[in-house]
C-alpha cells in the first residue's frame, strides 16, 4: 500500500508545552497544522491537566484540517507524546484526569524508596519522581478518594488513540519510563509491581510501534508511534552507536544499542527504542525551557534571532549560568541552579527569578543560558564516550527545536569538539517520525535523511574560555567537591 499524492497522515504531537496536530504529505511535507496550548492545574509539585477538553480541542483540530483540505485523503493516523505523562481512565472508560511528565506528587515517596538499587537494575531508570509509579503513589497518598477511581491508565500519545478508536494499550517506549516494566526484557515486571505498590489490573497491554491499535471512526487506522524523544531520533538517525541530541525543553542525548546494558554508577538511563531495541540515554535535564521562561517572564517582547545575531557579535560574555536539572556524570537530579556575574568573586551566584540583574541585558542572559545548554550537552557526549568507548561516527545528529538557533548549534559543536550535523524536518522531528512509522505500515519507502546544516568545531570559539568557570558554578550549586 503506497500513499500518494492526493493522500495524506493526521498526526498528533503532544509536547510539554503545546500539542501539534500536523497534516502530512506523501514527501514528508507539513500540509497544514494546529498548535493547541496545553494547559494544565498546578498544586505546588503536583500538575495535572483535564483530558476531556484536550480531547475535545484535538478532535476539532482535526476536523479543522480535514475541513481546510478538502482534496487530501486521510490514509492513517497517529500520535507521539512527551514520555513519563499518563491518562487515569474509569471504570466507565473515561478519562479523567492527565498528570504529565512536570508532575512530581510522589516525590516524597521516592526519596523514602529503600532500594532504590532494585529500581535502577529492572528499570536502567532513577528512582524519581518524574516517573508514572511515583505519580500514582503520590495520588493514591494524597487523594485515595480518585486513586479508587482508576481502572487504567496509559501514556498521552496511546490514550489519544484511545479516544479516537475506543483501543487501550501502551507503547514500549512508554512503558519503560513507568518503573513498573523491565526494560531489558520489554515486559511489565511482577516484582516492580508488588514493590511499587500498584494494581497490576491498572496496566495497559503492551502494544508495538508499527501495529495497529484500532481504527478510527472512518475506518482509518490509528498506527501506534510511542514516544516523542524515541520518535525524533528515529527522524534524524538510522544508525546503532550514532549519537541523536533532541534539542528541546530538555536535551536528551541518545544511542541505539545493539543490546541492554546499565552502569554501576547509574550515569545512563536504558529506554526503549519504537523500532525494538533500546537506548542509551544522558540527558541535561532542563535546557531550553529555561530560555522560555526568561522570555516569558521577562516582561517585554524578545526576539531570539535579533538577541543571536548580537551574540554572535560578541568576543567576550558576562555571565555563566547553570540551570540544568540532571547530573549524569553523577547519576541523580541537580540540586540547585544560578547565574553569575563574570569576573567570579568567590562564587556568589543569585537567580534569575530573583529579578537580581538589573546590569545585565537579554543578550547577556540568552548568551549564559545558551552556553550552559552547550556545555552540559559537551558534558554528556563525554560520558558516553566514556561509557561506550570506540563507538558513535565522530559527529552528533541533531534535531528539535533548539536547532533552530544556529547559534546554539555552532556552540554545541565548540563545546563538544564534534561536528553537529542537523537533518530536515529537524524542527518537527517527532511528527517526521510518527510519518516513517506509518510509512512501514502501509509499505512505502520513507525519504532519505538529507542533511541541510553542518557545523564544525573551532578550536577557537569565544566560549571555550568559560567551560572553568561554569564547571565550579555547577558544582558549587550541586554541592560537588571532588
Amino acid at each position: 500500500m503506497l500513499l500518494n499524492d492526493g493522500e495524506g497522515c493526521l498526526i498528533i504531537d503532544s509536547g510539554g508545552g503545546s500539542t501539534r496536530v500536523m497534516l502530512s504529505g506523501a514527501d514528508g511535507r507539513i500540509i497544514d497544522g494546529v498548535s493547541i496550548t496545553n494547559e494544565f492545574e498546578t498544586n505546588g509539585i503536583s500538575v495535572s491537566f483535564d483530558p476531556r477538553l484536550w480531547i475535545v480541542r484535538i478532535r476539532d483540530a482535526i476536523s479543522t484540517l480535514i475541513r481546510r483540505n478538502p482534496g487530501i485523503s486521510i490514509r492513517a493516523y497517529s500520535a507521539a507524546s512527551a514520555r513519563e505523562g499518563i491518562v487515569l481512565i474509569d471504570r466507565d472508560g473515561k478519562a479523567f484526569l492527565g498528570l504529565p511528565n512536570s508532575d512530581k506528587r510522589g516525590a516524597d515517596i521516592a526519596e523514602r524508596f529503600p532500594d532504590s538499587r532494585f529500581i535502577y537494575e529492572k528499570t536502567g531508570k532513577w528512582c524519581d519522581p518524574l516517573f508514572s509509579a511515583f505519580k500514582l503513589a503520590g495520588l493514591r497518598q494524597d487523594d485515595p478518594d480518585t486513586y479508587a477511581r482508576i481502572e487504567a491508565f496509559t501514556s498521552i500519545s496511546e490514550w489519544i488513540g484511545y479516544e479516537l478508536t475506543g483501543c487501550i494499550g501502551m507503547e514500549h517506549s512508554h512503558a519503560c519510563e513507568t518503573l513498573l516494566y523491565d526494560t531489558a526484557a520489554r515486559q511489565w515486571s511482577d516484582e516492580l509491581i508488588e514493590a511499587l505498590e500498584i494494581s497490576p489490573e491498572m496496566l495497559p497491554p503492551l502494544v508495538e510501534s508499527g501495529t495497529v491499535l484500532g481504527y478510527v471512526s472512518d475506518g482509518v487506522p490509528f498506527i501506534v508511534t510511542g514516544a516523542d524523544t524515541q520518535a525524533a531520533a528515529l527522524s534524524c538517525s538510522g544508525s546503532s552507536y550514532e549519537m541523536v541530541l533532541i534539542s528541546g525543553t530538555t536535551s536528551p542525548l541518545v544511542m541505539r544499542l545493539d543490546a541492554p546494558s546499565i552502569d554501576s554508577s547509574e550515569r545512563f538511563w536504558l529506554d526503549c527504542d519504537i523500532c525494538g531495541g533500546w537506548l542509551a540515554e544522558v540527558n541535561t535535564g532542563a535546557s531550553g525551557i529555561n530560555i522560555q521562561n526568561y522570555i516569558s517572564g521577562c516582561g517585554h517582547e524578545i526576539s531570539l534571532d535579533d538577541i543571536d545575531n548580537t551574540i554572535g557579535h560578541r568576543e567576550s560574555f558576562s555571565y555563566i549560568a547553570s540551570y540544568g536539572s540532571k547530573l549524569f556524570f553523577r547519576g541523580r537530579s541537580a540540586g540547585g541552579k544560578g547565574i553569575l556575574r563574570l569576573p567570579a568573586g568567590g562564587l556568589s551566584y543569585t537567580s534569575l527569578e530573583a529579578g537580581c540583574l538589573s546590569d545585565a541585558d537579554d543578550a547577556d542572559i540568552i548568551a549564559a543560558l545558551r552556553m550552559d545548554i552547550a556545555f552540559g550537552i559537551a558534558e554528556n557526549v563525554r560520558l558516553l564516550e566514556e561509557l561506550f568507548p570506540d563507538k558513535g561516527h565522530g559527529y552528533i545528529a541533531a534535531c528539535g527545536g533548539g536547532m533552530n538557533s544556529e547559534i546554539q548549534g555552532q556552540w554545541i559543536a565548540d563545546a563538544c569538539g564534534r561536528r553537529v550535523v542537523v537533518r530536515e524536518n529537524y524542527a518537527q522531528a517527532s511528527t517526521d517520525g510518527c510519518r516513517r512509522i506509518i510509512a512501514r505500515h502501509l509499505g512505502y519507502p520513507a525519504d532519505t535523511r538529507k542533511k541541510v546544516r553542518e557545523y564544525m568545531p573551532r578550536a577557537d570559539s569565544p566560549i571555550l574560555e568559560y567551560l572553568d568557570s561554569w564547571s565550579r558554578l555547577r558544582s558549587d550549586i550541586n554541592g560537588i567537591t571532588d
